[in-house]
């Protein structure tokens, strides 16, 4: 469910924020590839949902911030929602 809400948070005309956001159009390719698996069992690498490539588009389909914590210093990372207003809880 997961992988067809963040497919089709990609694909979304009105969403061009992803395609600003990566630039190339090979690695939007390879992150929308990477979302459309069906199958049984485990997922081969290039289907993988790796964070450095998904924690934006998870971010905005869920307005959410997505913190990525590693143990090198240089490999931290958070992505923020940046189209689209915050989800309000009462």
């Amino acid at each position: 469910m997961i992988r067809y809400q963040l497919h089709k948070e990609l694909i979304d005309e009105e969403n061009v924020c992803y395609r600003r956001l990566i630039g190339v159009d090979r690695r939007y390719k390879e992150v929308l590839g990477a979302l459309i698996f069906c199958g049984i069992g485990p997922a081969p690498p290039d289907k993988w949902m790796t964070m450095p490539n998904m924690s934006f588009l998870i971010a905005q389909r869920y307005k959410h911030t997505v913190g990525l914590l590693s143990i090198e210093k240089v490999r931290s990372e958070t992505s923020f929602p940046l189209c689209g207003a915050p989800l309000h809880r009462e």
